[in-house]
C-alpha cells in the first residue's frame, strides 16, 4: 500500500495540505526528568522528541512538526520524575495553520503538562493517565 508523504487522503476527490512548524519539550516540574520522549502524530505524520534527561527549566532542541488540514493532532508522553512515572496517550490537541511555522512548547509539570501553540487556542493543564 503506498501512501503519498505529502498529501492525504480525506474523501474522494479531496486531499489534505501539508503545513510544518517545531515543537520543543521544556521541563517545567522543577527538578530532574529522566527517559523523556514526547510524540506528535497528524495523520500519517509522526515527530517524536526524545531526551535522556532535562534539568529543571532545560528544553530539549527544537523537533520538525508536520501537521495537515483536515487531520486532528494527538500527543503523547513519557517520562520519570525521580521514581515517579508520568504519560499520557493520544491528547488531542491541534496545531492549526495559523500556527505555522511557529513553535509549539510542550511544558511538562508535576501533575499536568500543557501544549502552548503559537497563535491558536492553547491546550493547558491537561491530566497525566
Amino acid at each position: 500500500m503506498a501512501e503519498k508523504a505529502d498529501k492525504a487522503v480525506l474523501a474522494e476527490g479531496v486531499s489534505a495540505t501539508l503545513y510544518q512548524g517545531t515543537f520543543v519539550v521544556n521541563n517545567g516540574t522543577g527538578q530532574t526528568i529522566t527517559n523523556v520522549s514526547v510524540k506528535h502524530t497528524c495523520g500519517n505524520f509522526v515527530n517524536t522528541s526524545v531526551a535522556v534527561s532535562l534539568a529543571p527549566g532545560e528544553s530539549a532542541p527544537p523537533v520538525k512538526l508536520e501537521a495537515q488540514t483536515g487531520s486532528n493532532d494527538y500527543w503523547s508522553l513519557s517520562f520519570q520524575m525521580g521514581n515517579v512515572s508520568r504519560s499520557r496517550s493520544s491528547k488531542q490537541c491541534n496545531y492549526e495553520t495559523e500556527d505555522a511555522p511557529n513553535t509549539c512548547v510542550i511544558a511538562l509539570y508535576d501533575d499536568s503538562f500543557s501544549v502552548i501553540t503559537p497563535k491558536s487556542s492553547p491546550c493547558l493543564n491537561n491530566a497525566y493517565d
